[in-house]
């Protein structure tokens, strides 16, 4: 359902795809021969697990090599003048309700377990390419904001915040210039949410709700909206919080959990769950 936690099991079949040979039939024939690897194509054919030697790659193989090359040559291009590098993950060719040819990457320096960003060909833009890059951006800062929300009134080690498919209105690329806390508090943002607070913090169905209805007053003043989960669980549940697997903390140590809906123009309505 998240992208964050599926995307190494992505990266598992399309690699096993590729090393059959049978991935790679929809990309094209033969084209012109390269005499000579760049280290990025290098690293494409090593990551994949593909020889490093041209001549021994099957048509599909080099028809592969040049198609990911040029998608990650376009999102390294795009995004080095904000200090960003990405590193290739994994190849994927388009799918029966997917016909867009994509990679996955991981920007320098973050987890490719769940920091993938999707590189897609797009033959109606200007570029021939397009990327979810923006939202990946957003969604680092955005759980920052949402952090600082809870650090004023709960101990850093007693929360934890988890959210995806976060979308800032009206951002373009220019503005990763000034994303910031400050620039997120003055765009509409929608996003999905988790929030995991510890047992400690409060005892009743009263106090979570509670705890949840001012949450969800503060992002309806701010713009930010979807539907949010507040999960209490067991204290000893955050110390094994791994945002890969956010369904084990509610599995193994949720005790309840409050969700709603914060839309604009609507009343917030909260209900309860117990696991």
């Amino acid at each position: 359902m998240i992208k964050r936690s599926i995307s190494i099991a992505l990266c598992m079949v399309f690699i096993a795809a590729l090393l059959s040979g049978c991935g790679l039939k929809n990309i094209g024939g033969r084209e012109e021969e390269i005499s000579e690897l760049s280290e990025q194509q290098m690293s494409i054919l090593e990551a994949e697990e593909l020889p490093l030697d041209y001549s021994r790659l099957t048509n599909r193989q080099q028809a592969y090599l040049k198609t990911a090359d040029k998608m990650l040559t376009y999102i390294n291009e795009k995004y080095a003048p904000y200090g960003v590098r990405f590193t290739y993950l994994a190849y994927h060719e388009p799918e029966l309700l997917d016909k867009a040819t994509r990679i996955l990457v991981v920007p320098d320096g973050f987890d490719p377990a769940i920091d993938t960003v999707t590189v897609k060909i797009n033959a109606d833009v200007k570029e021939g390419y397009e990327d979810d890059y923006l939202d990946f951006a957003s969604r680092i800062v955005y759980e920052d904001v949402i952090a600082n929300y809870f650090r004023g009134f709960i101990s850093e080690s007693q929360f934890r915040v988890f959210t995806s498919d976060v979308t800032v209105d009206g951002m373009e690329t220019d503005d990763l210039a000034n994303l910031s806390e400050e620039y997120l508090l003055n765009h509409k943002v929608s996003s999905n949410i988790w929030v995991f607070i510890s047992d400690e913090v409060c005892k009743t169905d009263e106090e979570l709700i509670e705890i949840t209805r001012d949450f969800f007053i503060w992002m309806k003043e701010n713009d930010f909206y979807g539907s949010p989960y507040v999960v209490l669980c067991k204290d000893e549940g955050l110390a094994q919080f791994d945002p890969r697997d956010i369904s084990a903390t509610r599995k193994d140590y949720g005790i309840s959990c409050t969700y709603g809906n914060v839309y604009e123009g609507s009343e917030i309505d909260i209900d309860i769950h117990h696991y």
